[in-house]
């Protein structure tokens, strides 16, 4: 079977990674493939709900589109120190699949701009979902309460969301 999920981050982070030396960063988004190969990316940050409902959200999509992978990238701010406080804003890139769960951090290289790039912070790679956040393909499917408000919702942007074939 294919690694959908190690090629996803990959390409979520290549994306970042090019948007941050432009002096843009990539909004909060996530991406699912479904069965038959086809690639939604959607713009969480454009869709109106509050942060704490993303994930149900993004739950409720990939059990809708029957994903077989996913990706989605989050800000957070890391505390460093506490004596002295030092903080450090990263970028996280969590996917996974059936099999393969990835997660990538990004922070910029000179800690000040993006503009100077983009490295590494923390990567894991394992055969089994290590934080609750790679569990969005978890079987059988666990209804929110808010499912048909999600529902409502990715019915009206589903045909605008970005729909690609993978190779």
């Amino acid at each position: 079977m294919k690694d959908h999920s190690a090629a996803l981050i990959g390409e979520f982070c290549q994306w970042f990674s090019n948007l941050a030396v432009q002096g843009t960063l990539l909004p909060k988004a996530f991406s699912g493939i479904n069965p038959d190969g086809k690639q939604f990316i959607v713009i969480l940050t454009d869709l109106g709900l509050d942060t704490m409902e993303h994930l149900d959200f993004m739950k409720y999509v990939l059990h809708a589109e029957k994903s077989i992978a996913f990706v989605f990238k989050m800000r957070m701010i890391a505390q460093l120190s506490k004596e002295p406080e030092i903080l450090q804003e990263q970028h996280q890139f969590i996917s996974g699949q059936e099999g393969s769960y990835h997660n990538i951090g990004l922070t910029s290289k000179d800690g000040e701009s993006w503009e100077s790039g983009t490295i590494i912070c923390n990567e894991s790679h394992s055969k089994v979902p290590e934080m609750f956040f790679q569990e969005l393909l978890q079987e059988p499917y666990s209804p929110s309460q808010s499912d048909e408000k999600y529902s409502a919702l990715w019915s009206s942007v589903r045909d605008r969301v970005r729909w690609q074939d993978r190779p």
